[in-house]
């Protein structure tokens, strides 16, 4: 899997929301931060739009709100580990505490975002992987453990 999707500055620990909103509109301010997108108004739209089609809310207080799109400049991943959970209308009806926010290019034609998820789906099933996502104290902890899990 390419290098570096995911990388220390884009991991979030113990932030705090109130809504899957609030959630969505800071991945959109995080992407203009380290230029993912210059487009925030465009990637949040986006993101949304997969939202409608179907819940990210997986199982296990995980979310992964993904988009393929026009504004997004360099595909990339981030982390955010909420202080407090919030309702992401999940498939399992429990709210979120961990979010990977996957943002590709439209131009992926090698579909790396499917890759992506189908590689945290499957870590999701395990529980030592669940337990670190609470566990690992700091964004560098995290960064190491999830680029030797993942590949990204």
């Amino acid at each position: 899997m390419t290098q570096l999707l995911l990388s220390p500055e884009l991991i979030f620990l113990e932030k705090e929301f109130d809504t899957k909103d609030d959630v969505m509109n800071f991945i959109g301010d995080v992407s203009v931060k380290f230029n993912i997108t210059d487009n925030k108004e465009a990637l949040v739209r986006d993101l949304w739009q997969r939202e409608k089609e179907y819940s990210t809310g997986l199982a296990e207080s995980v979310a992964l709100p993904h988009t393929k799109s026009d504004a997004v400049m360099e595909a990339r991943i981030c982390f955010i580990r909420l202080k407090n959970e919030v309702d992401w209308n999940s498939l399992d009806g429990k709210d979120v505490k961990y979010v990977f926010g996957i943002l590709m290019p439209s131009s992926n034609l090698e579909n790396l975002h499917l890759k992506v998820i189908a590689s945290l789906a499957t870590n999701l099933l395990e529980d030592e992987f669940k337990e670190k996502l609470e566990s690992l104290e700091t964004a560098e902890e995290f960064y190491q453990y999830f680029t030797n899990q993942i590949g990204a």
